[in-house]
Order: structure tokens, then sequence, then C-alpha cells
């Protein structure tokens, strides 16, 4: 089985019931999340040998986060525990013509206040296949990006294959910081997840195959990665969307079948995008099925409420043979 490891922070959302506003909200509905967190859970979904490696607070909420981890199969070995708090955010459901929100409270969190050295990351890294993070943990804190730096540097000695998803948040990162950390990084990684499309002569919204394929060009370029990846969503409104993603690897550019979804729950599509992806490289799948089966289950992930992308190969697979209609497989 093979070893997959995602390094982040593990979070607590809050979310209005019944697609209510922050404003007229008395209740919340309670769940844990986080990119990095939900890239794991998939993958052990998924059936991979997958640990989580983070810092989180040493109290009953804290517990209660990595019992989520566990009750998925996902290792909680490489998670330490200390800190002043667990980091928040408040996910407000968009509908209809209403965008979806997101409000963050992770300042001075367990993981942003932690130090490279409470991690062995030689011993964390030894015998694993795959090693995911993403831009918005180094975005956290200085401590933040030397973590993820030197687990980057690890991976590498050890010659696992890395994925680093942008992920960036405006509200979280300036972009022009955010392109400093990204620069510093390009060396260590294998599979770039994401685009900035505001770095090219592309203007936002207007996204063609050509568009993304020349920005793709652009990338590999300047920086090489083997593969270069990216989901192209379309916003009918914030309760439809269609999903695609093109894959290039500096000579074939693939785009994939595009789905369309009725959305319960965005958030965390993005990391069953990664999940479904990684998966079948890992696989051994060729690239126009790696994003075939990556946008398949970034679209059932839009179905179920939550962080988490709780599906099987399987059910993803079925997606990808043509199950687009929610029929019975019997």
């Amino acid at each position: 089985m093979k070893k997959v490891l995602t390094l982040g922070e593990l979070m607590l959302r809050l979310t209005p019931m019944h697609y209510n506003r922050f404003v007229q909200s008395h209740r919340f509905r309670a769940v844990y999340g986080g990119g990095e967190a939900n890239v794991a859970i998939s993958m052990a979904k998924f059936g991979y040998d997958t640990y989580f490696i983070s810092k989180i607070v040493d109290n009953e909420i804290g517990d209660a986060a990595i019992n989520q981890l566990r009750e998925f199969n996902v290792n909680t070995d490489y998670i330490i525990r200390g800190g002043e708090r667990m980091g928040l955010y408040y996910s407000e459901i968009g509908s209809s013509q209403r965008a979806p929100k997101v409000i963050y409270d992770r300042k001075n969190s367990s993981i942003a206040r932690a130090k490279v050295e409470e991690f062995d990351f030689k011993k964390i890294f030894k015998d694993a296949s795959l090693f995911f993070v993403s831009g918005i943990l180094p975005a956290l804190s200085k401590n933040c990006y030397d973590i993820t730096l030197e687990a980057m540097k690890e991976a590498k000695r050890q010659k696992v294959m890395v994925a680093f998803d942008l992920n960036w948040r405006s509200s979280v990162i300036k972009l022009e910081d955010a392109v400093k950390i990204y620069n510093d990084f390009s060396p260590y990684i294998d599979i770039l997840i994401g685009i900035l499309p505001q770095l090219h002569d592309v203007k936002e919204g207007e996204l063609t195959r050509d568009s993304v394929e020349k920005i793709f060009r652009e990338i590999y370029n300047y920086y090489g990665f083997k593969y270069i990846v990216s989901t192209l969503r379309q916003s009918l409104s914030a309760s439809d969307n269609t999903l695609s993603a093109a894959i290039f690897d500096g000579k074939n550019f693939y785009e994939s079948k595009k789905l369309k979804v009725r959305i319960v729950d965005r958030v965390g599509g993005g990391d069953a995008f990664a999940a479904g992806l990684l998966s079948a490289i890992l696989d051994g799948k060729s690239q126009e099925e790696a994003i075939d089966f990556a946008v398949a289950a970034s679209s059932l992930k839009h179905t179920i409420k939550g962080d988490f992308n709780l599906v099987s190969k399987e059910k993803v697979q079925r997606i990808v043979n043509g199950n687009v209609s929610g029929r019975i497989d019997w």
C-alpha cells in the first residue's frame, strides 16, 4: 500500500443552517476541515496509507478533530499536540445568484506557531510515495513557511513526489507575497495544481482552451514542472456550475470532459479534485484518465455537506464511465 503524506491545518468550520446568511443565523453546523486534511481523507477513502502532518491544540476540541481523521482511516501518528488554539473558519453557503462566502479566524493557531524542529521529517518521509501541501499553509506565518519548505526539501532528498496546490486566498495573503513563496518552493514541486491568470496576459473570467494552454506553456517554460493542472469552473449560478480541467506535461495538453453539477456544498471541491488527480497518477493512469477521474471526484464532493469527499474509487469511476444522472447501478 502506497504511503501518502499531507501537511496542513485542520480547522473547525461553522456554517449557518438552511442556507442562512451569517447576519441572520443563531445556529451553526460545526464540522472539521481544511485543504490538506480534506485531501488526506479522500486518499484514505481511496485506499492509500495516508498520514496527516500538523500541530493541533491539546484540548477536547483538538481531540474531536483528530478523532474525525481517525474515523476515516487517516493515520495521525505525525500530529503533534500543543499551541494556543484551533483555527476557525465560517462558511456561508451560496444559493442561486448569491455567492458563497468564507471568513477565516486562524491567527496564532497551533500550526501557525509551530516550529520546524518539532517535526522529524527524515522519519516522516521514510518509504513515502507522495507528499501534498497547499500554498495556504506557508502563507499563515513565517513558521509555517519554514515548515513547508523543510518538508519539501526532505521529500526531494528521499525522492518523494511532491504535489503543490497554489490555493491562493486573497483574504490570507497578497498576490505579490504569495508569488514570492511559490517561487521559493518551485524547485521542489513535481505536480503544480492551479494557475494564477492575474500573472498572465489573460483576463479573469475569459479562460478558454487556447488561453489555458498558453498559460501552461508559459509556466512550464519557466519552471519545468512534471505536470501542470488546473480546474476550469464555469459558474452558471451559485447553485449550478460546470466542472472541467486541463493537464500539461510539457508536450501534451489534455482537457477533461465537462460535468454539470448542482451544488449542495462546494467547499472542498478543489481538494477532492486534487485527491482524484493524485490517486489516478499513483495508479499509473494516463493524463486524460487522470483529469477525468479528478473532475468526477470533485463533482461528487459538490453533492456532500461538509469538507470531506466521502466516496470510494469505485463510485468516482462510475461517473467517469458515464453514470452522471444519479441512476442506480444494479
